[in-house]
């Protein structure tokens, strides 16, 4: 299946060390991955969440078009 990863690189829970291992553990499935300047909560209540608006939406898109 294919999976993106969004990370954070001020995240204390799933910090990047984490995320490279898991990264290299799935990678075949990755099709996306980027790692934002951001920490746990900040996916979820942050001010700027133009990332997702950019990055999330155009990969869902892309692999679940509206057509």
């Amino acid at each position: 299946m294919p999976s993106a990863l969004f990370s954070g690189s001020l995240d204390p829970l799933a910090n990047p060390t984490d995320v490279a291992w898991l990264s290299e553990a799935i990678a075949d499935y990755v099709v996306f991955e980027k790692q934002y300047e951001l920490n746990h909560m900040s996916f979820a209540i942050a001010k700027d969440m133009s990332f997702w608006t950019v990055d999330a939406v155009n990969l869902i898109l892309q692999y679940n078009p509206l057509e």
